[in-house]
């Protein structure tokens, strides 16, 4: 209650970890749910029952739950199943827009009467009922008789949203072959030190005959080896990888281990207990390691977002049913760009510099009120300008001599004895110390130039010309 407002199945909810908004799944869950709660509106009660696209699918035409064919299109956030009525109902009427909730806005009587309507995204709420994510506990196909999956319940927070224990599976040894994890999962390997802890206060080590990890590498050796952390974000350690591309974490300080002996894409063992999320250690000797029994958690899968929001199951471009925080933007349309792992309206350019009343001249050493940097002062009949792209001080030289001469090395002639710019003279650029050097690399020449343009104390009009380097 009171938790994050929300409207869409786009939008980030206060649902606890591995649990999404509610969606009862048969009509004997409704009873269930009448029995235990009531109504929870602030200001409307909205169920995860959505489709994403504007419209109402079967619409009043077909019963609203998920076992009518013609009602496929409207579906939870996890692929799950779904109940509303056996009977049609004059509600969803076609003003849905793609995404939104939907109101429950009658108090249901029964099981039987459960009452909703899409009107056009106007629904939404800050209080609501969550429910456990729908997780497949099937092992993968191939697997022997014996292999079984069960969920593992967390005792804190695991960015990958859950983790399943399968045993007496499919046995494995190297990340090119197949496990047992269920469909949409990979073997584990913990993305922080906070994972860690988490694991650790909710199950322990699973060794048949060994406890294997999902970090492994392309080629023989160790990569950064003992010298460097083992963790994704140590640049030395890229070469480790998971099979998703997830990020990972063992260590934040040097271990003896791995230390050469290694063979490519095998899995790590974890040969001894960890007593803390710092402690812990692995081996990766000549891919001896293998296990029938293993950790596995959600695999992220990358989506092809073309709505410019999160990825969601409908736009993943594997078709996957599940959707949820493993579900991952890979590429976004054009007006998007990938921010977060989402994509996100691409924020406008910011506004130019502004520009003081075409170049400016001073003497204090500091920028005047239009914005204009000002000069230190004049040095053998130097004057300072800035260019009207606020990039540049250009340092005028006015009748001064340079070195004795009055043309720099180049033979241009630097200045005259007027007070403004004119066609073909030598201007040096010089912003962040002000100072003139050695010519010719720090001059630029002013191509053309209206005439004249004469310098006043403090501002000045800009010359009307292209200046270039």
């Amino acid at each position: 209650m009171n938790c994050l407002d929300v409207r869409k199945s786009l939008d980030k909810n206060s649902c606890p970890q591995q649990t999404k908004l509610f969606s009862p799944a048969s009509r004997s869950d409704w009873k269930t749910l009448i029995a235990s709660a009531g109504p929870l509106r602030a200001p409307h009660w909205i169920i995860d029952v959505t489709r994403p696209a504007n419209g109402c699918g079967g619409c009043t035409n077909n019963p609203m739950n998920s076992g009518n064919r013609n009602q496929k299109t409207w579906q939870t956030s996890d692929g799950s199943t779904w109940w509303l009525r056996n009977s049609r109902y004059n509600e969803p009427n076609g003003d849905y827009t793609a995404n939104c909730y939907m109101d429950l806005w009658h108090t249901p009587a029964n099981e039987n009467n459960v009452a909703f309507n899409d009107w056009r995204c106007k629904y939404h709420s800050k209080s609501y009922y969550c429910q456990a994510v729908d997780l497949d506990l099937t092992p993968r196909k191939g697997s022997p008789p014996s292999c079984k999956c069960s969920k593992v319940s967390l005792a804190g927070s695991y960015s990958a949203g859950s983790l399943v224990r399968c045993e007496q599976c499919i046995a494995t040894s190297r990340s090119t072959q197949k496990n047992s994890c269920p469909s949409g999962m990979k073997l584990f390997s913990p993305r922080s030190q906070t994972d860690w802890k988490t694991f650790l206060n909710s199950a322990g080590p699973l060794r048949a005959p060994h406890w294997i990890i999902d970090v492994t590498r392309p080629q023989n050796g160790c990569g950064g080896c003992t010298t460097y952390a083992m963790k994704s974000s140590q640049p030395q350690q890229a070469t480790w990888r998971t099979k998703d591309g997830s990020s990972w974490w063992l260590r934040n300080s040097r271990y003896n281990e791995p230390n050469g002996d290694y063979t490519a894409n095998c899995y790590l063992d974890l040969w001894h207990k960890p007593s803390s999320p710092a402690s812990v250690t692995f081996n990766d000797w000549r891919c001896k390691y293998h296990s029938r029994s293993y950790f596995c958690q959600p695999a992220i899968v990358k989506c092809s977002c073309t709505n410019g929001a999160a990825a969601t199951a409908q736009k993943c471009a594997t078709g996957s049913k599940k959707a949820g925080s493993n579900h991952i933007c890979a590429s976004c349309i054009g007006g998007y760009i990938l921010k977060n792992n989402r994509c996100e309206k691409k924020p406008k350019p910011p506004p130019p510099p502004p520009v003081g009343k075409g170049m400016c001249i001073s003497n204090a050493g500091i920028k005047d009120a239009n914005g204009c940097y000002k000069a230190k002062g004049h040095v053998n009949g130097q004057e300072s300008w800035v260019n009207p792209n606020g990039k540049y001080i250009i340092h005028w030289w006015n009748g001064g001599k340079y070195n004795g001469s009055t043309k720099s090395s180049n033979g241009y002639v630097l200045g005259t004895g007027n007070k403004y710019p004119y066609k073909g003279a030598m201007y040096f650029a010089d912003c962040p110390s002000r100072k003139c050097k050695t010519p010719p690399n720090n001059w630029i020449t002013v191509k053309t130039l209206a005439s004249p343009y004469k310098a006043l104390p403090g501002k000045g009009s800009a010359p009307k010309g292209t200046i270039r380097k």
